[in-house]
């Protein structure tokens, strides 16, 4: 049976772009981009000859709303296992 030559353990690399900081960044900038979307779910949906479009916001909006959430999700975690 082989042993394991690597008897110490170190701290798992994380990339800058992953860091904290960076995320909370990250759900700044993509909570302005969700409020920009929703303004523009409004303004089409008020003019009738907009309305066809409401959904090109609304898709900016949801994948804003999504993004933030799995980033949430995943500072979660990450601070539970520290």
């Amino acid at each position: 049976m082989r042993t394991d030559r690597h008897l110490f353990f170190r701290k798992k690399y994380i990339p800058w772009y992953d860091t904290t900081v960076a995320c909370w960044i990250l759900i700044s900038l993509l909570f302005l981009i969700g409020l920009f979307a929703l303004s523009g779910v409004t303004v089409a949906g008020s003019d009738p000859d907009l309305i066809e479009y409401v959904w090109i916001p609304g898709l900016l909006a949801g994948l804003s709303i999504f993004l933030m959430v799995k980033i949430g999700i995943r500072l979660w975690r990450r601070s539970r296992n520290e």
